[in-house]
């Protein structure tokens, strides 16, 4: 594994723990953890690549790139939902949590599924939630972005690997990057109840 991927890596990591502490200073913890989580993948990237452990941590690195990034998935969703006025327990959060983990690491490919369905319930969520058209249309538009990154470019044939690699991290940054102002915007529409 080339070197220079940790580049892309590296920029997943230090954007999610940027959304992780932008969100949880405005008092959206949920959706902070869930960026986090993505953060984690990222760094974890950067560590495999940058010390040479490719094989040793390749497990590791799978793992919570994928299951990390389920879970990810549903805190901010569930921060989402929060915050278009629907309480949501933290026991069902996790309860939810814990059967997409199970079932995610039973089946891959239908965790992979429930993500891609988990972007989509994202879309309609912040699509439909109180606000202007504007901030609906912004919001859904950048939550989508991470949608055809999942479900077109990660495994994209016709794409050399190096610049699937990078391309597929880049949006994945950039998504990290949109999501904390569409949340902060949506935060002053309808804020958090704990």
């Amino acid at each position: 594994m080339p070197l220079h991927y940790a580049l892309s890596d590296g920029l997943v990591g230090v954007l999610g723990m940027w959304g992780l502490w932008t969100l949880a200073r405005r008092g959206q913890l949920l959706a902070g953890l869930g960026l986090g989580f993505f953060g984690l993948a990222g760094l974890i990237g950067l560590v495999r690549i940058t010390s040479g452990l490719i094989e040793p941590m390749a497990l590791l690195h799978k793992t919570v790139s994928q299951l990390g990034g389920l879970i990810g998935l549903i805190l901010i969703l569930s921060g989402l939902v929060r915050h278009s006025g629907v309480k949501v327990q933290a026991l069902v959060i996790l309860v939810v949590a814990a059967v997409a983990l199970v079932v995610a690491v039973r089946m891959p490919a239908i965790g992979q599924g429930l993500f891609a369905a988990g972007l989509v319930a994202g879309i309609i969520v912040l699509a439909v939630a109180p606000g202007s058209t504007t901030l609906r249309l912004q919001s859904a538009l950048a939550f989508a972005v991470m949608l055809p990154n999942v479900l077109l470019l990660r495994n994209a044939p016709a794409l050399n690997p190096d610049l699937r690699w990078h391309a597929y991290h880049l949006i994945v940054a950039l998504w990290l990057v949109l999501l904390p102002f569409c949340l902060s915007e949506r935060a002053k529409v309808a804020p958090e109840t704990a």
